[in-house]
């Protein structure tokens, strides 16, 4: 009888904490954010990062053709900041605009990608946090100018 009285006093508490189990949201480590401009002329990019709901990065910047330049780093990782991340991107002068959300466990490094008449986000999630990050000898990151992954 006194095993069935704490049974039945620590139901209570475990129907309470079962809820509590598997509930915590997914927090991504945002990591390098890249552009390519596939264009013929340069073009201008608007990008805006919120983490948890709060502005991180609000920033415009030129990006020139593939041919000179290749890819604009926008964003280098700055690791240690998990969250959820939304990243909003716009091409001036045009319609163009994507917007992505980021929850996925793990560093996630963006491409953002622009042709004439389409804007695209590519990710590569890697395992960890972006504070483990692969750099090539021009001190960019390895994720970043690899092919990408959506």
């Amino acid at each position: 009888m006194r095993s069935r009285r704490r049974l039945l006093a620590a139901l209570p508490t475990t129907i309470a904490l079962a809820g509590c189990v598997g509930t915590r949201s997914p927090r991504a480590d945002l990591g390098t954010i890249s552009v390519e401009n596939n264009a013929a002329e340069a073009i201008e990019i608007a990008v805006r990062v919120e983490r948890n709901g709060d502005v991180v990065v609000d920033d415009s910047t030129t990006v020139p053709t593939a041919d000179e330049a290749g890819r604009v780093v926008v964003r280098e990782s700055t690791p240690g900041d998990p969250g959820r991340y939304v990243l909003h991107t716009s091409v001036a002068g045009t319609d163009e605009t994507e917007t992505s959300e980021f929850t996925t466990e793990g560093c996630v490094d963006v491409l953002v990608k622009y042709w004439p008449s389409s804007l695209s986000h590519y990710t590569k999630t890697r395992d960890g946090s972006c504070s483990s990050r692969e750099r090539l000898d021009d001190g960019r990151s390895a994720a970043a100018v690899s092919a990408p992954v959506e």
